[in-house]
């Protein structure tokens, strides 16, 4: 099917599909879980849409592919398209009972019951769907609430036999990238059994000139990706990034001159925030910005501060959310503070547009709020629940020097986008500091 209506298959995507499509004696898969790990441009998405062709022409499976981006998820559909309405495949094209193509409806549906349909992640995944297979492609940008949401779909599956399948690359400073870690690293232990996963990587930095390692992980360095193209990137990366993409290189878990450790900061974990009290926000973005974090903070009558990461979205299709959704809750809420030099500064315009009084911080400033919470939850005197990408922040976060006084801010070591953290402090600092009580009433004495 693959030479006949796609493209032939590489030998290392062959030994993909075989590892994806053994059975059981029952007839269920063998591995209802797979991952592949692979440098980009190899051809990892390839393999998967013809096992998912195979799956709905012949096994009448209803398939699900979603991407992180929309221009992804559509370029794959058209892929699709071209097969089903090609003449010269009169054979698909007289399955085909309904074909759409409309922008965040992309789907094929077949006479067997087999179908295809396609979504962005990012413009979240709410439509109903019933599927038997669930394909994530760029599951480096995968977020638990996005995989959460899409589980929902295979709870009623037709055939009662799910699989999923996730690709991607090592997740980059700014991607989440926690459910593609997770994982790995349960495939890497051996659990549970019922795991497919494949990479191809180095386990170092190391010499990223050296062609043999190139040879070694990519699988398709002469068909599909070109020793010049590879070279040229290597010139225009670094060394961490081009061992990332280029040779698939994971990067060790940073822990040696972290601030908080482990034990600290999951030591703040609750299962019961504050019910009510002061409510401040604080909102960052990485230098990339290609992510905006909007953390908030809560201080009770009494107790410790607690903090959540409210919002942690990707910037690819703007931050103009952000200020009408700050605006929206402006009113019940004591602070909305950015930092001067945060790439979130872009949003402070249009936030005072909305009539949002917001607290702008300076290095001094700025450099105080680390120190109060630094000082805060090394006392246990805030609390915070389990959030991935915060929790990801606060473990990987050192110090840089502001200023000739003393004074610090956070810093990431290595990769780790730690724009959850600053976004949590800022909002610490904003109900701790702000005198702002919304709804208190003043009472206006005329002198006569």
């Amino acid at each position: 099917m693959a030479s006949l209506y796609w493209v032939p298959l590489d030998r290392w995507q062959v030994g993909l599909v075989r590892d994806w499509s053994g059975e059981q004696r029952s007839g269920k898969w063998a591995a209802p879980t797979c991952g592949v790990s692979a440098p980009r441009q190899n051809g990892k998405t390839i393999g998967v849409e013809v096992w998912s062709l195979y799956k709905m022409v012949v096994m009448g499976r209803r398939v699900l592919h979603t991407a992180h981006l929309a221009a992804a998820a559509r370029k794959t559909f058209n892929r699709y398209k071209a097969a089903f309405t090609n003449p010269a495949f009169p054979e698909l094209r007289d399955m085909v009972v309904s074909l759409r193509s409309a922008n965040g409806q992309e789907g094929i549906w077949l006479s067997n019951g087999g179908s295809i349909e396609f979504a962005s992640r990012t413009r979240g995944s709410g439509r109903s769907y019933s599927i038997d297979d669930l394909v994530l492609d760029e599951a480096q940008e995968l977020t638990q609430d996005q995989l959460d949401a899409l589980m929902l779909t295979m709870r009623a599956s037709p055939s009662g036999n799910q699989q999923i399948i996730y690709l991607g690359t090592p997740p980059g400073p700014n991607a989440p990238g926690e459910v593609f870690a997770a994982l790995r690293r349960k495939a890497l232990t051996g659990r549970p059994r019922r795991l497919a996963w494949s990479e191809w990587s180095v386990d170092e930095v190391g010499d990223v000139s050296d062609r043999a390692r190139w040879v070694a992980t990519n699988p398709a360095l002469g068909a599909r990706i070109s020793v010049m193209g590879m070279a040229d990137d290597l010139v225009r990366s670094t060394p961490e990034s081009f061992a990332r993409e280029c040779l698939g290189w994971w990067r060790p878990a940073v822990a040696s001159q972290a601030v908080f450790s482990k034990d600290q900061w999951l030591g703040l974990r609750t299962a019961e925030p504050p019910a009510g009290g002061l409510l401040g926000w604080g909102v960052d973005m990485p230098p990339s910005r290609a992510a905006i974090s909007v953390a908030a903070a809560l201080r009770p009558a009494a107790g410790p501060v607690h903090l959540e990461l409210a919002e942690y979205r990707s910037a690819a299709s703007g931050v103009g959310w952000a200020a009408e959704w700050l605006a929206a809750r402006w009113p019940k809420s004591v602070a909305v503070v950015i930092d001067a030099q945060s790439p979130a500064a872009v949003l402070i315009p249009e936030l005072e547009a909305r009539k949002v009084k917001v607290l702008v911080t300076n290095a001094g400033m700025f450099a105080r709020a680390c120190g109060m919470l630094h000082d805060a939850v090394r006392a246990g005197a805030v609390t915070a629940i389990a959030q991935p990408p915060l929790d990801r922040a606060a473990l990987a976060a050192g110090k840089r020097p502001i200023g000739a006084a003393g004074g610090w801010g956070w810093q990431r070591l290595g990769e780790v986008d730690v724009s959850p953290l600053v976004a949590a402090t800022l909002a610490y600092y904003g109900v701790m500091t702000s005198r702002r009580r919304p709804g208190r009433r003043t009472r206006v004495v005329t002198r006569r």
